[in-house]
């Protein structure tokens, strides 16, 4: 009787190691691959929401342009309301920090309004911490405000009268018009000499300084506190 050879020779067992350890490092190169992906992908998806909220509250506000904000999203608003930059804050809504030009903007896309901007204060020892916002102006600051447009963006005089009066509900913005001359920064002048507080906490408000009426410009009548935008 003829004997059978075993299937499992030398020969046999070698080639399938051989292929045992192909097939395990093709797997784990197909999952780094995969890995790596992912994570290009969500980097990818970071980036373009930036990009969307700068774009769509650019379109309501004027944003700096020398730096990307840091975006962050308020997911427990309860846990912030010892904070007053978040007094109005809902879950859901974005923070765009803008770390060089010291300012947080409060942005809420259900309703593609912005609900709240302010300096902020970094603490340099505490780089890696939350941000905390400023507290807001008072809301009894009161006074009459006429807004001159110093600019080339059409439209920003109203829309910072707009935020203005939101932030205090005690000021009247009286008109709006475009400066004589182009100002490259903001400039906030007291008229009366009565409102230097004021004046300043508009000049932080706007990253502009308080100065007085250049030579030029028309005085508006019954205005406590002109503001003239610059770029």
């Amino acid at each position: 009787m003829k004997k059978l050879k075993p299937f499992l020779t030398r020969k046999n067992f070698i080639f399938l190691l051989i292929a045992v350890l192909l097939l395990f490092a093709l797997s784990s190169s197909f999952y780094f691959w995969q890995k790596a992906k992912t994570s290009q992908n969500t980097s990818e998806k970071a980036a373009a929401e930036v990009s969307d909220l700068v774009t769509k509250v650019g379109k309501l506000y004027e944003l700096p342009t020398n730096e990307s904000p840091t975006i962050a999203t308020v997911s427990d608003k309860n846990k912030l309301l010892d904070q007053p930059f978040f007094a109005r804050a809902q879950n859901g809504d974005k923070v765009l920090i803008y770390t060089n030009n010291k300012k947080a903007i409060l942005y809420r896309p259900s309703i593609n309004k912005i609900i709240e901007v302010a300096p902020i204060n970094l603490s340099e020892n505490l780089q890696n911490s939350p941000v905390t916002p400023q507290a807001s102006p008072s809301a009894q600051q009161t006074g009459n405000i006429v807004i001159y447009n110093g600019t080339k963006t059409a439209g920003l005089a109203r829309r910072e009268g707009d935020l203005l009066k939101s932030k205090y509900s005690n000021i009247e913005i009286v008109s709006t018009a475009n400066a004589v001359g182009d100002y490259s920064q903001t400039l906030v002048i007291d008229l009366t000499g009565q409102n230097a507080t004021f004046a300043k906490t508009l000049a932080q408000e706007l990253s502009g300084k308080v100065g007085s009426l250049p030579s030029g410009e028309t005085k508006p009548a019954g205005a406590d506190i002109l503001i003239i935008l610059g770029e």
